[in-house]
């Protein structure tokens, strides 16, 4: 009985600790989930909501600076809780973000869009980097220039929502492949290959860019460079232009900045941002320079702006003369149009043709003459009477009508030109501010297109510019000449030659003598050299040289003459002989021979340091060379055939102050190569043949020395790049280049 009551007992007891216990609640798995999963906006600020659910406490979280979340946590809950997206006002790109919601054991990630003014590309209106096809310097009556944009469409390379119809409109602007944009002088990241070089009385325009719907600020920039030979080159906006019109009549120039201080001979990028009008539906572009060959563009590029810039009123536009508008014209007598300030209209009435070349003629009335430019010859013959409207222009030291727009008059009218002025005696000292009629005498050499007078004493030389096809027998080439025609200005470095546009050739009347060559260099080993004279009287032929014999000591009329003399034994020193050749009654001519230094070794680079900045033009190869019995090969230019000329382009670096090579002329032959600069010659090279310039590459040269080593001394150093073209001229057109470098110092 006592045991049945205490079991009762523990029964109690543990239905007690049964009854105390709390009933237990079960445990749901961790989950979170959030509708919808991605939430998209337009332009404009604004909120959306989306509903949270989690089995656990959250917080939710965002990078994006233009998303708020409201509020950013909450407690677990069965029920969805309301969560409030908020996005700023989008005045940029099209955008993206995201919206993390964590409970610590998951994750959701909300997607946020927002509309803005699109992608990067649709930004852009319209973009050219004149890129679609590099261009070559392969054109002109020569095949030596670049194009001019009507030759060539590989600028063309427009891309851009408004750019399907553009137009385009141009005048003197060329296509260039050089002092590219992309290169060591450039402090924009420029595309490179093509740029457009604007030469005298530019202008380049684009029109109908389509403008996108509804938008009114735009961004406008543009690669530039400003290069002129020996000049202070800091950019200058006030020299190249910028406009823009709603019509392509009326303009409004555009004001630009670079991102610091305006460079000097450098690239840089400009840009200006610009409202239009509402209701502006297309824009052109209009670009010029004040400047002849000194302005270069690249990378035209109008695009969509995120904020407003200077306001364009359409209304003050006004007609601009360089891009097309109607420029007021003077008449004015040829005097006056030669008093004329560069840049203005005139017009010249019942004007009478007195001379004409290839690219223009002479035109005058009864207070002087002057002529007329164009590029593509003019239509117009001797004894005709014109008037010309055009623009005055300046070339050579005196003015000149370029541009020029001509109506016929009468044809036939007799000529009667000025007394003649004989300018052989004093061509070094010639001057005129006008042209004259004059006549000059002296030894015709024929180079390619080139037709050049040699005179006896004097350093300068006489230019028949280019002469009228048949105009200039080749027969004539090495004969003592009397050119007589009008004198149209000064080219060259220190204005070498004295340009005549001719109207007359023949031989001289009276006495003449003259020498086809006033130098000749030949190697150390040479032991002769032969030059050519041309004359009509009686002539001796002396030098003081030891140790020199000529063939003809004395003569009449043409012959060739060879002076013989000793090999050069000297390491150290060239041996120079002067020779006269003088004649009765005439002006004493003179032939220098320089007999290079022997052997000894080379003290300039074998190496090029400019191989990769060679442009090969036509019968240009790259090949290798030996020296000297060394194995080793060296990069080698080789330039033109045995009956046809070579030219390349080498673009020297900014900071060059020297240009030299290693200049070799074909076996047995007489080489001779120009360093060109524009219309410049820089050096004129009389090579020496090398045995081993012969056959196929590889060539090995043999007995090459430093009097084989030629160099153009700048006067200073490059402030930016430049390109200098080699080519081969008569008699032989094959030379050998190597060790072609750069020298800065």
């Amino acid at each position: 009985m006592k045991a049945r009551c205490l079991l009762l007992t523990f029964a109690a007891v543990a239905g007690l600790f049964v009854s105390c216990k709390p009933k237990d609640e079960p445990i749901s798995p961790p989950s979170l989930s959030i509708a919808p999963g991605s939430l998209a906006f337009e332009k404009a600020a604004a909120s959306q909501t989306l509903k949270v659910t989690a089995s656990r406490d959250w917080n939710a979280t965002t990078d994006a600076d233009w998303i708020s979340v409201s509020p950013t946590s909450g407690k677990a809950s069965k029920d969805a809780q309301t969560v409030t997206i908020s996005v700023l006002e989008n005045t940029g790109l099209d955008r993206e973000g995201s919206v993390k919601f964590d409970i610590g054991f998951d994750s959701k990630s909300l997607a946020v869009t927002q509309n803005g003014m699109g992608s990067a590309e649709d930004l852009i209106v319209y973009k050219n980097d004149f890129d679609k096809e590099a261009a070559t310097q392969t054109y002109g009556t020569d095949g030596k220039y670049w194009p001019m944009l009507d030759q060539f469409d590989g600028w063309k390379n427009q891309t851009g929502t408004g750019a399907a119809a553009v137009e385009y409109a141009f005048a003197n602007v060329t296509a260039r492949n050089n002092s590219n944009s992309n290169g060591s002088y450039s402090d924009y990241p420029g595309s490179g290959t093509n740029n457009l070089f604007f030469g005298r009385n530019n202008h380049f325009k684009v029109g109908g860019i389509v403008l996108p719907s509804g938008n009114r600020n735009f961004t406008l920039s543009f690669g530039t460079e400003r290069y002129v030979k020996d000049a202070d080159n800091t950019f200058n906006p006030s020299e190249f232009h910028v406009y823009v019109s709603a019509d392509g009549t009326k303009w409004v120039e555009l004001s630009y900045k670079f991102p610091g201080a305006y460079k000097n001979g450098r690239w840089d990028l400009a840009s200006t941002t610009f409202t239009v009008p509402a209701g502006t539906s297309k824009l052109h572009l209009g670009i010029f320079s004040d400047l002849a060959s000194a302005h270069r563009l690249d990378d035209l590029l109008l695009e969509l702006a995120t904020s407003a810039g200077t306001a364009v009123d359409f209304t003050k536009g006004v007609e601009v003369p360089a891009l097309g508008g109607e420029l007021p014209a003077t008449k004015v007598t040829v005097a006056g149009a030669n008093e004329t300030a560069a840049g203005k209209a005139v017009i010249l009435e019942n004007v009478l043709v007195y001379a004409k070349y290839k690219l223009g003629i002479v035109v005058g009335d009864e207070t002087g003459f002057i002529s007329v430019f164009n590029k593509n010859g003019v239509d117009a013959n001797i004894g005709d009477k014109i008037t010309v409207k055009g623009i005055v222009g300046e070339y050579g030291g005196l003015k000149q009508i370029t541009d020029p727009e001509l109506t016929p008059g009468t044809t036939g009218n007799a000529i009667t030109h000025p007394a003649v002025k004989d300018i052989t005696s004093e061509l070094d000292s010639y001057a005129a501010a006008t042209p004259e009629y004059v006549s000059l005498t002296g030894t015709l050499s024929i180079s390619g297109s080139y037709y050049n007078l040699i005179v006896n004493g004097a350093t300068k030389q006489g230019s028949i510019q280019y002469p009228l096809d048949g105009a200039v027998s080749a027969d004539l080439n090495g004969k003592v000449v009397t050119v007589t025609g009008y004198f149209v200005g000064f080219s060259g470095t220190d204005g070498k030659y004295v340009n005549i546009m001719m109207t007359k050739i023949e031989e001289p009347q009276g006495a003449f003598l003259g020498v086809d060559m006033s130098a000749i260099t030949v190697e150390a080993t040479a032991t002769s050299a032969t030059f050519n004279i041309s004359s009509n009287v009686d002539w001796t032929v002396t030098t003081d040289a030891a140790g020199v014999t000529f063939d003809k000591n004395s003569g009449n009329g043409d012959a060739a003459v060879t002076a013989t003399f000793p090999a050069n034994t000297s390491a150290t020193d060239d041996v120079i002989i002067q020779i006269t050749v003088a004649g009765t009654g005439v002006d004493a001519a003179i032939v220098t021979i320089t007999q290079k230094k022997s052997g000894g070794a080379l003290s300039h680079a074998l190496t090029s340091n400019l191989q990769d900045k060679i442009t090969l033009g036509d019968k240009a190869y790259n090949n290798d060379v030996t020296v000297n019995g060394d194995a080793e090969k060296y990069y080698a230019l080789k330039l033109g055939t045995g009956s046809v000329v070579g030219n390349a382009t080498v673009n020297l670096p900014a900071g060059t102050k020297r240009f030299g090579a290693y200049v070799v002329a074909w076996n047995a032959k007489k080489g001779k190569l120009e360093v060109v600069a524009g219309d410049d010659v820089l050096k004129t090279i009389d090579a020496i043949s090398n045995v081993g310039a012969a056959g196929n590459p590889t060539f090995n040269l043999v007995e090459v020395s430093d009097a084989d080593y030629y160099e153009v001394v700048f006067d200073a150093v490059l402030p930016s790049d430049m390109d200098v073209t080699v080519r081969t001229v008569a008699p032989d057109y094959r030379v050998i280049l190597f060790g072609i470098n750069a020298n800065t110092e």
